[in-house]
Order: C-alpha cells, then structure tokens, then sequence
C-alpha cells in the first residue's frame, strides 16, 4: 500500500514515515539537508520496497544546522549533506563509519513571480521589480553559497546586497518565493518539481558560474556502533533505482 508522506519545510523537523513493522532492522534516523525535500520521499519509499522492516524517520534542515546537531550529539544513523565539507570533516572527527561519499551533484535556478521575466539572467534582477530577492545563508548553505558566487562572478553581489534576504536553509527559501514575500530567489533546480514553482519563472544558472555542489554523505556512529540499515541505505543510493530519481530531480552524474 502506498504510503502518504508529509513534507514541512522547516528548519529541522523530523518526518516518521508511519505504518512501517519495527524489527530487528530497527528505525532508520538519516539526516537530510532541505534542498532533498522532495527527491527523499521518493527514494526512501523505493527503499521501503526493498526492507519493508525498517522504519525510516526524515530530518530536513540546512547541512550546517545538522552538522551542529551531530556534533552535539544527535541520533541520526546517515547525514545526507549539500556540500563535501561537513561530512569530511565528521569522518576526520571520529563520528562516522568508513569516508564520506558523493551521492549527488547539484544545481541552482533563479525562480521568479509569474509577472517579473528573468530573461536576462541575473542581470534581470537589477530592475526595480525586484525589491527582495531570497537565497539561503551562505554563511551556512551550500547551495547560498553558489549563489553568492554566481552573483559576485557577475559583478553583482555588493549592488543586490541591499536587496537580499537570507533563509536558513533552501527549504525556507523556497517557502519565501511561494508565499509571495519576495519576487526573486535562488533555489536548487530539484525543487522545481514542486507543482507551484513549475508555474513561476525561471532561470538556469550557468554551472560555470559558482563551485560543484557535491553533496556527500556519512554513514554515522551511534554509541560507537553503526545501524546496518544505514549500510543498506548507502548503498541503495548507488543503486539505478536511486540514480533514476536522484536525475528526475535535476541531480547531475558525479
């Protein structure tokens, strides 16, 4: 029977996906960074399929936010990061099991209200239309930082300074673009999947323009032991199933 599942963006909100037997297998805890909110469902119920025993329970927030709470202690089984940073450096801290992998690479849009054209690129958004533009913290925010990058490699980061507003992750950011609340943002391509932002406009950003978004991930210690639902995770995302919906979503080869 398919299972519904609710997504919230939020800062960092645990989904249980319910209905599942508990068994030896256990729960699953995997940490997910907000630019996968809608691509996990899809691969943890393909998982599903396959380990119909395990019981997967989803957190989204942005990867410096999850990087904190593992290293506060947080019990999650797998991170699934937007950069290679974070994860390579849980793996040089002792917290994980085995080096951190690339399970994905990704893109960015500038999406805009139906009624403002970007036709121009970025250059679109110096007109006066344009009065907020959102990106996630680049502070924090893989996928804030590329677009910080695409605009200062277009000489336009210091005169759109005044009119950014930063999310905490690109979860939030796509939330601020949906509710009106600011007519531009830079978003991750696999977002657009979502029904209402298909109906905005958008841009590509040249991926000439910022970094590789390699997006790593750790399978993580709990106690000094490692969940074996988190090993058959890993490796379920090298599988053509994953890879199949990881492209759907706008994920690149790696």
């Amino acid at each position: 029977m398919k299972r519904k599942i609710l997504i919230i963006l939020s800062l960092c909100l645990s989904i249980v996906l319910p209905n599942v037997v508990h068994s030896a297998d256990g729960i699953l805890n995997i940490a997910s960074a907000a630019n996968l909110t809608y691509v996990m469902p899809e691969l943890i119920t393909e998982f599903e399929s396959d380990h119909k025993n395990v019981n997967v329970r989803l957190s989204l927030a942005s990867t410096g936010a999850l990087y904190s709470q593992i290293r506060n202690g947080a019990p999650y089984d797998i991170f699934l990061a937007a950069d290679e940073k974070r994860p390579t450096l849980l793996y040089k801290q002792g917290h994980t099991d085995g080096k951190a992998f690339v399970y994905a690479k990704g893109s960015i849009v500038l999406i805009s209200d139906k009624n403002l054209a970007v036709t121009d690129g970025l250059e679109s958004l110096l007109s006066s239309g344009f009065k907020k533009i959102v990106i996630a913290n680049p502070m924090h925010a893989p996928y804030g930082m590329a677009a910080k990058e695409a605009l200062e490699g277009a000489g336009l980061w210091e005169m759109l300074r005044p009119k950014l507003i930063y999310a905490e992750n690109i979860g939030q950011a796509a939330h601020f673009v949906l509710s009106g609340s600011v007519q531009a943002g830079f978003l991750a391509e696999s977002l657009l999947k979502t029904f209402k932002l298909q109906n905005l406009n958008f841009y590509p950003v040249s991926k000439e323009s910022f970094s590789p978004i390699l997006q790593r991930g750790v399978v993580l210690k709990r106690g000094g032991k490692t969940s074996d639902a988190a090993r058959m995770f890993k490796k379920f995302l090298f599988s053509e199933k994953a890879k199949t919906i990881l492209k759907k979503y706008g994920y690149g080869e790696m």
